[in-house]
């Protein structure tokens, strides 16, 4: 066993993709304790039954929040390192041991993660067809020069391996915020003030085409300023009163060249401008003035609206020239990467090379077989 991660795999509603998840982890012989923690409406036998070994089924309750099961899950967790994955994504053991291996041997950072890579996974082939997440970490000197960094090209490091520490804090302060995108900012910033944090050049998950179990109005800042302004500012400046307290623990007399932060007004000035910068870049004032004209003549529009913002349009799937297909697998099922992923943009962050693309395609060999 090995003892120094645990691998927490929450799932809601979803039995087939997460008994589909953890079978493969299994063929990867994961070496790792995982805890997967269901919330379903109802028991999944199926799934039950596949949780052997190092894999075990812990059950909640249906009304049990996302944070809520994971802190309980937590709790159970004596490692010095835990590691989130999802039910209805690909993730990648090769990735999560290279993570663990970077935090031992970098004591400075508190999480570490791969590229996540969206892809559309059938019964014939798996459709690597773009890359989601993928800015450098965060190794700024100070909390607020790291949070600064964050909000400037922010991406979310829910699904990571983090040291076990930094991640009950975090997981602390997401379960105190309200409203999901502040729940996951929370996490997020936590993490990137208590220390710093590493992307590794490693596809670390396959993100699937399934649909979140969150509203877009609940997940997405510019979304839920659309359709309440008032919950919006009132859970943010909750959100913010957690990042203040957090700053708070650290003796400013280390960090003071990070602003005026004894003054509480001045570093709310401070976090806000430094939250600004990631609101500025999902303001769409096309949309703002669609949604003026809707309020100002028939509010009762507006949920109509809002939700037609979050339709996507159908992705063309013709293989084209630059993509690579590999041979139907012995699943039966074909591997496709296409050449927006494998020449992504900026080439001097994302490096995803030849060894890396033969050694996931090798893994999803695995994936999906009965």
């Amino acid at each position: 066993m090995g003892a120094e991660l645990t691998i927490i795999l929450p799932t809601r509603n979803r039995p087939r993709l997460c008994e589909t998840q953890v079978r493969f982890l299994q063929r990867a012989c994961i070496r790792h304790r995982v805890i997967v923690a269901d919330s379903s409406d109802g028991v999944n036998d199926d799934l039950r039954a596949a949780c052997t070994g190092m894999i075990a089924y812990h059950r909640f309750a249906p009304s049990v929040s996302l944070e809520s099961k994971m802190a309980t899950a937590a709790q159970s967790v004596a490692t010095p390192y835990v590691a989130m994955i999802t039910d209805d994504d690909i993730a990648f053991p090769h990735a999560i041991e290279a993570c663990t291996e970077f935090l031992q041997q970098n004591p400075g950072y508190v999480a570490a993660q791969g590229y996540v890579l969206d892809c559309s996974i059938g019964e014939s082939c798996i459709d690597i067809h773009g890359v989601r997440w993928s800015v450098p970490g965060v190794v700024e000197a100070t909390p607020l020069k790291r949070l600064a960094r964050l909000m400037q090209r922010y991406q979310p490091n829910f699904w990571a391996v983090f040291r076990s520490g930094a991640y009950h804090r975090a997981l602390a302060r997401s379960r105190a915020a309200k409203g999901a995108i502040f729940k996951e900012l929370a996490f997020a910033s936590t993490l990137a003030m208590l220390g710093h944090t590493a992307r590794l050049p490693l596809v670390h998950t396959l993100r699937g085409d399934e649909e979140s179990h969150t509203p877009p109005a609940e997940a997405h800042p510019f979304l839920w300023f659309l359709k309440d302004t008032r919950s919006f500012f009132s859970c943010y400046v909750g959100y913010r009163q957690l990042l203040l307290d957090l700053h708070g623990e650290w003796d400013v007399d280390d960090l003071a060249d990070a602003l005026p932060l004894r003054d509480d007004a001045a570093l709310s000035h401070a976090i806000d401008f430094i939250h600004a910068s990631y609101w500025g870049r999902e303001v769409d004032t096309g949309r703002i003035n669609h949604i003026a004209d809707i309020l100002a003549d028939d509010a009762s529009r507006l949920d109509h609206a809002i939700a037609s913002f979050s339709i996507q349009s159908p992705r063309d799937r013709t293989i084209r020239e630059g993509d690579r297909a590999a041979p139907p697998s012995t699943t039966g099922r074909q591997c496709i990467w296409r050449a927006s992923v494998l020449n992504a943009q900026p080439r001097s962050e994302i490096a995803i090379d030849d060894a890396e693309v033969a050694r996931v395609s090798a893994a999803l060999e695995d994936y999906g077989r009965q």
